[in-house]
């Protein structure tokens, strides 16, 4: 599976690392912004503000059980240029600067579930 998600383009390869890193719905994913993204060190999270039931909740991330997320999502954030992104700003654009959408992310899906099975 690793193989097949390493396979995926940006930003997807990215989405897909959280989603199975964390297990995080991909709404919850898709929603991130970058004010809800921490990552000092040793205080790596994701705040999820649109919950499942409505609670707002924060998923810790760290190098022992998430560390493909951290590093992507640092990465992620220092392809953003010099200045720091917005927190208001959503962490995942598609490769036309818009939103990505969950069409755009079951489409992807489909590719590395394909690419699985090969």
């Amino acid at each position: 599976m690793d193989v097949a998600i390493a396979s995926a383009p940006p930003p997807y390869l990215l989405i897909f690392t959280i989603l199975r890193e964390t297990g995080m719905r991909a709404g919850e994913v898709l929603d991130l912004r970058w004010g809800d993204v921490l990552l000092d060190a040793g205080r790596e999270a994701l705040r999820v503000r649109e919950a499942k039931y409505g609670t707002e909740r924060t998923v810790i991330l760290g190098p022992t059980a998430t560390p493909r997320s951290v590093r992507g999502l640092r990465a992620a954030r220092r392809a953003r240029g010099r200045s720091a992104p917005a927190d208001h700003e959503v962490v995942f654009l598609s490769n036309r600067g818009t939103r990505v959408s969950h069409d755009g992310l079951h489409y992807q899906r489909a590719k590395v579930c394909q690419a699985a099975v090969w």
